[in-house]
């Protein structure tokens, strides 16, 4: 191992730690196009890894925000990137506390315009760049246009000032943004949607091929066939409750679910039928302790505690597609107390 071996693989230990899951619906992730990749991200079905070189890409567009900070203030802009009643990022949420996001700063003495504009600091490579440049920010960063409707309404303000630095030349674009209160509601009603579902919406396309589903962080649930990650979200007895403070239900056991409770299951689990997506979920009992799948030959197995042709969800989610009838297996499984991992 070299040194820059030993970089990379500290930086992916500690970026990927807890599966990159955010306990919300992100609002810079609210204007994709596709609500099934939000369900399914809200509901955790896929641990994203990240390699050591994009987790130091998403750092430098971190460190990119003070340098726009400083720039702004030094032509005289007044700019707060701390609430004071926190001395934190300004924080807004709302759904019961399951959509939010954290505010860049706000902006006060822009040469264009008066009052207070949300502002908003990307960076970008040279052709996403040029493209921003040709286009605009809503044409061509639809989910950067979406975050600043979501934050100019949550923040009752009018305007966002968007400021994009080229990586490659240090190019700055900067565009103001006007709210439009008919935008920002459609995506608080798309959050409101997605998160009260109990099972994944439509998709974008139900071809794999299509070039937004080709790079998809859960293309292997949405086209592959694959079965789901194991954690609470995607359990049928796991509930996000609206009272405001973004808190999880499990109806099996009575209680509420910390985000690390979430993380780690229990042996109750039980998957959400449509994130075993090989199979058809044909009955479930009335306590939802097994629920019992039909592969298209006719076979059927069962999500459930261990037993013949049952299997935990742990298990279940390591199991090939096409394995989960399979009696030599299951048979080896019983005899020798073995577990598919």
């Amino acid at each position: 191992m070299t040194t820059l071996d030993a970089i990379e693989q500290a930086v992916e230990q500690e970026g990927n730690r807890g599966g990159n899951h955010r306990p919300h619906l992100g609002a810079s992730l609210i204007g994709d196009s596709c609500e099934r990749k939000l369900w399914y991200t809200f509901r955790w079905c896929t641990a994203v890894k990240h390699d050591g070189r994009l987790l130091r890409l998403f750092g430098r567009g971190n460190r990119e925000e003070e340098t726009f900070i400083s720039l702004l203030r030094q032509a005289g802009v007044t700019v707060v990137d701390r609430d004071p009643k926190t001395g934190n990022q300004f924080t807004f949420s709302a759904v019961g506390g399951h959509f939010g996001g954290s505010l860049d700063a706000m902006l006060k003495g822009l040469k264009e315009a008066n009052g207070w504009h949300v502002g908003e600091f990307k960076t970008s490579g040279d052709k996403a760049f040029k493209d921003l440049q040709a286009k605009g920010v809503e044409v061509s960063k639809p989910l950067h246009y979406a975050q600043m409707q979501a934050y100019m309404k949550w923040s009752n303000t009018t305007q966002a000032y968007y400021m994009a630095v080229n990586k490659n030349d240090d190019h700055i674009h900067a565009e103001r943004i006007t709210y439009k209160a008919d935008v920002a509601e459609s995506l608080f009603k798309k959050a409101e949607r997605i998160i009260a579902s109990d099972k994944p919406p439509v998709g974008i396309s139900d071809n794999g091929s299509y070039y937004e589903c080709k790079w998809c962080d859960h293309r292997g649930t949405c086209h592959e066939k694959k079965v789901a990650e194991v954690n609470c979200r995607t359990c049928i007895h796991a509930t996000p409750e609206q009272d405001g403070e973004a808190r999880w239900s499990c109806r099996k056991h009575g209680t509420d679910l910390s985000v690390e409770v979430q993380a780690a299951a229990c042996d109750s689990h039980r998957f959400i039928p449509d994130l075993v997506p090989f199979a058809e979920a044909i009955m479930a009992d009335s306590k939802g302790d097994t629920i019992t799948y039909q592969m298209p030959d006719g076979s059927v197995f069962h999500n459930g505690s261990r037993g013949v042709l049952s299997y935990p969800s742990v298990e279940l989610a390591k199991l090939p597609e096409g394995m989960a009838t399979d009696k030599n297996l299951d048979y080896l499984r019983n005899q020798f107390d073995g577990w598919v991992a």
